[in-house]
């Protein structure tokens, strides 16, 4: 299907009438029209269910940032969700540490299994890196080749594109969580180098429980 991109155009021109003069400049609107094609996009949505801790995205000192277990003997009844998941199931964070606040700071990812069996978990892929020096924010070229995922700027592009090409930084394709015990999946260091004032850590992994 065949669209039209308007873009306005505007034309200046300099007139100088005598060297005392300032240039006076008129400005004239012309509209030119581009062709384009429209094409969708491959894939689609699904239905797995995505843990997303962003907010807040600037972390200040130790404690829960989300959490989905339950509300019951639990100090802050209100920092739990109480949503248990099963099947297939996303985790992104993506959090920010200013020096002002602190130097160092570890971010982890706790699984606990409720059941009264062992539960296995497949890691279909998974990323995270630190903004700096892992993935700093740039300006890119308006179009670059980029087959094997190298080209990124920022944290967030570069964990799509491991997780778009299946990667899986963990290591482990899968790990077992014996009945009622928990698991630490991640415990990574935030930290701020010497000159730095700030720096993030973005992170996603992508789930499947069998319980």
């Amino acid at each position: 299907m065949k669209k039209y991109l308007k873009i306005l155009l505007t034309l200046c021109l300099t007139l100088t009438y005598n060297f005392n003069k300032q240039a006076e400049a008129k400005t004239f609107l012309r509209i030119v029209d581009y062709p384009y094609s429209v094409y969708p996009l491959p894939g689609g949505l699904n239905n797995a269910y995505v843990i997303n801790s962003n907010s807040p995205e600037i972390v200040k000192t130790e404690g829960i940032l989300l959490s989905t277990f339950p509300k019951d003997r639990k100090s802050f009844p209100n920092a739990h969700l109480e949503q248990t998941v099963e099947g297939d199931f996303d985790i992104f964070s993506h959090h920010i540490l200013v020096k002002s606040d602190a130097n160092n700071i570890y971010q982890g990812i706790m699984l606990k299994n409720p059941t009264n069996k062992t539960i296995k978990l497949n890691i279909m892929a998974s990323s995270t890196y630190l903004t700096g020096p892992n993935a700093p924010f740039i300006k890119l070229e308006n179009y670059l080749q980029n087959n094997n995922g190298n080209v990124y700027a920022g944290p967030g592009d570069r964990v799509s594109q491991d997780i778009l090409r299946n990667k899986n930084y963990y290591n482990k394709s899968f790990v077992e969580i014996k009945p009622n015990q928990s698991f630490m999946l991640m415990n990574e260091k935030i930290f701020i180098a010497p000159l730095a004032t700030i720096n993030g850590k973005t992170t996603m992994f992508k789930l499947n429980s069998d319980g």
